[in-house]
């Protein structure tokens, strides 16, 4: 390896391929990669050739962006500078096509080259790889070394299944080198923990973290920086368990020691107050929250200015527990603000700039601005392409009325909702250790149902619309009479908490599924446990019958789907692809297909006669927690730990729309006209949502 490379990557661009060209430039730089790009390093007065020269012996590799307009200096110049460079063999040169190129685009003495290629999307995940793994190559980066930086690329690109392989090989190649204390070996450890997180194993995360936490502070000390971050993993971990008063205490106690040791302006001091400032949030001290960020802004402005990223998510923050307070008028001038400089920075089609018009958006529907709040999501809708969902505010309130119609009385995560078959009632589910009965049309809570001792995960109800039936982790099941409140039975049987439950089409039955790793069938009259289904080796999460109510099918934590008939208890098949717990199932009304949500961050359509995979719905980007199909079979609903719903096309399998919450978006269910849509969060919110545009 040459020990006077300064840079990882030289870019050479035409100019008018700017703006795509500093997008993969962030990305390269953000993985870790030094990059060299003109704009970011060149000082005014430098000769161009004499610096550009130096850059290119100081680079492994010199990647030529390749447009339609790719000419000038680009082609000529700068191209025999390469050449001559590769011909020494002290570089490597690789070729990438932009949108718009064509093979005739690329210069004659670079056609024997192979190249990346990024013509359909600038930021494809798979080629993207090929590019960093050249870049490793390059760098003569081996073993450990080389998976980290390939984690670290489909880490930023949100592709948390290929981050967290990458992340585990380089740790197996680390443990066996370096044994288990060694620093980078502990950085393993804590990337591929913080894989399983994203992917919702926070068991798993939660058990390696605490493992690198006390081998970093036996090497290193309590303040040592790798000794604050593992705290800070570890916080983060325990917080989306929902154990947030411990999350509280390491948050407190790791800004406590950066302050001492790096000062109050420290990026990493400044990181540590907005973690704790979203605890705050999350445990109701709206006051404390708002504190901090306020100064975590003032702070950020003032070190990077106005239009720096980190700026910008500081006020998107500050804007979003302001609105939580009901000063909507101050939420509202900072969402303007910040929607205006992304659109002027990142352009009108760029993600961030559609979520904060979606953000601005509810602020303004919360004022009572329904047009004004229309015509954003409507421009929203048309620069993102596809559908929109928006919050159901004006058939839901009066005018005036609060932005989103939420049934407030849950005190804790909405674990599930259902909705009768009549449309016109909800039923939530709680870690509160309640269900609530909340009419769609006012919005108003009915009634309270009370007769469970822990959390009440999941709940189904009768076709007739007069019962439901929900599973607890007090590992109950208890059927309750919808009009009056009343608990009618409590079903006994499993040995450990009820995860899911369904009703079979004709009423008479419901399905389990428990953490003992069975599926129990009841008879709903009698309340008497008619079979149990056995096969899954860890906890069933998940539980779905067939239109024809003959199977079910059901989801696990050991990854795998099974089919089960439900009159001999017999399994039928076992459907496997999914790379983390399958945590929902639903099947599609014609009984042909199964939809499944996992941790892997994705939902997969299966063929249930044949088990076949035929298609993964990729794009959120953390734990799915719910899918649901629309009546017409045509689009499934999921909700995810990326505080995003999104609405799919079954048989394309592209998102048509997507609406962002506050919180992690752990429910949903929707009306049997398939137009309005019902999502509970973790804040023990239940928003109400109509689908606009869709077929």
């Amino acid at each position: 390896m040459k020990s006077d490379r300064k840079y990882d990557i030289f870019l050479s661009y035409s100019k008018s391929d700017f703006e795509t060209v500093e997008r993969i430039a962030q990305y390269l730089d953000d993985i870790g990669l030094l990059v060299w790009l003109d704009e970011w390093c060149l000082v005014p007065g430098q000769r161009l050739q004499d610096e550009i020269e130096k850059a290119i012996e100081s680079s492994y590799i010199i990647g030529v962006f390749i447009s339609s307009s790719s000419s000038g200096w680009q082609r000529e110049e700068l191209e025999l500078a390469l050449l001559e460079h590769e011909q020494k063999e002290s570089v490597r040169v690789i070729p990438i096509l932009l949108p718009g190129a064509t093979f005739d685009c690329i210069p004659l003495s670079l056609r024997d080259l192979s190249f990346v290629d990024l013509r359909n999307n600038t930021l494809e995940p798979g080629q993207l790889s090929h590019l960093i793994t050249a870049i490793a190559d390059a760098k003569q980066s081996r073993g450990c070394a080389k998976e980290q930086l390939i984690g670290a690329g489909f880490r930023r690109l949100g592709d948390y299944r290929k981050a967290a392989f990458h992340y585990k090989r380089a740790l197996g190649i680390c443990r066996q080198i370096f044994g288990e204390e060694h620093p980078d070996t502990l950085a393993s450890m804590n990337n591929f923990a913080a894989m399983l997180q994203a992917q919702g194993d926070l068991v798993g995360a939660r058990e390696i973290q605490e493992r690198v936490l006390e081998m970093t502070r036996q090497a290193l000390g309590d303040e040592h920086p790798d000794t604050l971050t593992s705290m800070n993993n570890l916080a983060t971990t325990l917080q989306d368990r929902g154990d947030l008063y411990a999350a509280r205490k390491i948050h407190e106690r790791v800004l406590e020691m950066r302050r001492q040791i790096l000062g109050d302006e420290h990026p990493d001091t400044l990181a540590s107050m907005n973690n704790l400032a979203t605890t705050l949030k999350a445990q109701g001290d709206l006051v404390g929250a708002r504190e901090i960020q306020e100064r975590v802004l003032e702070m950020t402005r003032r070190i990077l200015g106005d239009e720096h990223p980190d700026t910008l998510a500081s006020m998107n923050n500050l804007a979003l527990t302001l609105q939580a307070q009901g000063d909507l008028a101050g939420a509202r001038e900072i969402q303007e603000r910040v929607l205006e400089m992304t659109r002027r920075i990142l352009g009108d089609e760029h993600p961030d700039t559609l979520a904060s018009m979606n953000n601005l958006a509810l602020t303004l529907q919360a004022q009572g601005d329904l047009a004004g709040a229309r015509e954003i999501q409507e421009r929203a809708r048309v620069w993102g392409g596809g559908t929109w969902l928006y919050s159901r505010t004006d058939d839901l309130t009066p005018t005036g009325g609060p932005l989103i119609r939420t049934l407030e009385g849950h005190t804790d995560w909405v674990n599930a909702v259902a909705v009768t078959p009549d449309g016109n009632h909800i039923i939530s589910a709680s870690r509160d250790k309640t269900l609530k009965v909340g009419d769609i049309e006012s919005g108003e809570e009915l009634l309270a149902l009370m007769g469970h001792t822990d959390s009440v995960m999941s709940v189904a109800v009768t076709p007739d619309g007069k019962h439901a039936i929900s599973g607890s982790r007090d590992n109950t099941l208890r059927v309750w009479d919808i009009e009056s409140g009343e608990e009618l039975l409590a079903l006994m049987g499993h040995t450990d908490s009820v995860m899911s439950v369904a009703v079979t089409p004709d009423g008479k039955h419901a399905i389990s599924g428990s953490r003992d790793r069975t599926l129990r069938v009841w008879d709903i009259e009698s309340g008497e446990e008619i079979q149990t289904l056995v096969g899954h080796p860890d906890s069933v999460d998940a539980v779905a019958v067939t239109p024809d109510g003959k199977h079910a099918i059901s989801g696990s934590r050991d990854n795998i789907l099974r089919v089960w008939d439900i009159e001999s208890g017999e399994e039928l098949c076992t459907i496997e692809g999914h790379v983390s717990l399958v945590t929902a199932v639903a099947v599609t009304p014609d009984g042909k297909h199964a939809i499944s949500a996992s941790g892997d961050s994705t939902l997969k359509v299966w063929d249930i006669e044949s088990g076949e995979e035929l298609r993964t719905l990729r794009g959120h980007t953390s734990s799915v927690w719910v899918v649901v199909v629309t009546p017409d079979g045509k689009h499934a609903i999921s909700a995810s730990g990326d505080k995003t719903l999104k609405v799919w096309d079954i048989e394309g399998g592209e998102i048509i729309a997507s609406f962002s919450g506050e919180s992690d978006l752990l429910t949903c269910a929707v009306s049997p006209d398939g137009k309005t849509i019902v999502a509970g969060d973790a804040s023990g919110r239940v928003h109400f949502l109509r689908l606009q545009g869709a077929e």
